[in-house]
């Protein structure tokens, strides 16, 4: 699960703390974007993080 750091739309700690009780949950956050600016601002971290993801 990528989270946004600056996610009004959700409360991050809340919802990293349930996801994290999910077994085989990986949870990462995309530092200094919001939810709704996550696809667009910081591409290369949030493709950095997907790769990863992706190849674990």
């Amino acid at each position: 699960m990528l989270l946004a750091e600056h996610s009004r739309a959700h409360d991050l700690r809340r919802v990293a703390a349930r996801a994290a009780r999910t077994p085989g949950v990986r949870i990462g956050t995309v530092p200094g974007v919001g939810h709704h600016s996550l696809p667009y601002s910081r591409t290369d971290e949030l493709g950095r993080q997907v790769l990863g993801f992706l190849n674990p």
